[in-house]
């Protein structure tokens, strides 16, 4: 491969990450004594030294001022120039030689489009380090294998997704409709027309449980499981606005009980429309596939 070209493109999507965003990029810098990498910062918005900060540590920074992380991973998209791209989040620490292990499960299948790895937490409580044992070891396996059995795409997370970079641009990015809650998701479904989506216990990584710690475990899992579970059902309509009711409510757009009163008066009409429009599936086995060379 060309030096002028680099092997991975990360990319991390950044909103007010002052606090955790030096030492997702210097991890992330590390990773080019084993591989050729560039790391771009995708300033979402902040208004505080997230970008001097992603700059000064060696990320070249994009803007864009769109608040939305549909939004911020786009713009890493169009930005990168790798033929591999990686989505990180601002708190995930990736582990030295993580880059050419990833490298190496393209190259051992070359049908697979995309993956996300299975992960620890940096700073994770006794409950979260538990509830994220059963997560990674035990329903995430199954149920990715339950999905790649039916011929649907497996499970993509969105603290970590590996992609063809090639492959997401042809499937026209990412789905703008949902800006938070279930983008992954819709991104492994886009994907699957051109290859496999898969999760995969290596090469693992470490992320943050601090939105568990901060909105609730029982909450957020709750919200990521309605809008995963919606999509698989083909009710892309009804996950796509509570999705925007969900991203809404989390960041301060809606508040308290006018919060909670959105999201009732979400459902009950999501479930008095349930009969009347059915379910749409756009996942087509006819559709044309990708040269999947690396």
């Amino acid at each position: 491969m060309s030096r002028l070209l680099p092997d991975i493109s990360f990319v991390v999507p950044a909103r007010n990450e002052s606090a955790t965003i030096g030492a997702c990029v210097d991890a992330l810098v590390r990773q080019g004594d084993n591989a050729s990498v560039e790391v771009i910062v995708v300033d979402n918005g902040s208004s505080d030294d997230t970008a001097d900060i992603a700059a000064a540590r060696g990320a070249r920074v994009v803007h864009e001022p769109r608040p939305g992380l549909a939004h911020a991973r786009q713009a890493g998209l169009m930005a990168a120039h790798a033929p591999i791209l990686v989505f990180i989040d601002a708190d995930t620490l990736v582990p030295p030689g993580w880059a050419p292990a990833a490298l190496a499960e393209f190259r051992r299948f070359p049908r697979l489009v995309a993956f996300s790895p299975a992960f620890s937490f940096h700073d994770g409580r006794l409950v979260d380090n538990v509830g994220n044992s059963v997560f990674r070891e035990l329903l995430c396996p199954l149920t990715n294998a339950a999905l790649l059995g039916l011929g649907r795409p497996g499970i993509l997370i969105g603290s970590t997704m590996a992609v063809r970079t090639d492959a997401l641009r042809a499937a026209g990015g990412v789905d703008q409709a949902f800006q938070f809650y279930g983008e992954d998701t819709m991104i492994a479904r886009r994907l699957a027309k051109f290859g496999e989506v898969s999760y995969v216990q290596r090469p693992r990584l470490h992320t943050s449980a601090r939105r568990y710690q901060d909105r609730g475990l029982i909450n957020v899992v709750y919200r990521y499981f309605t809008i995963f579970l919606l999509i698989q059902l083909g009710r892309i309509g009804m996950a796509g606005r509570l999705a925007r009711t969900f991203y809404d409510c989390d960041r301060g757009a809606m508040r308290g009980e006018r919060c909670r009163a959105m999201l009732v008066a979400a459902l009950r009409r999501e479930q008095e429309q349930h009969e009347l429009a059915p379910a749409q599936d756009d996942l087509t086995p006819a559709e044309p596939r990708l040269g999947l060379d690396t």
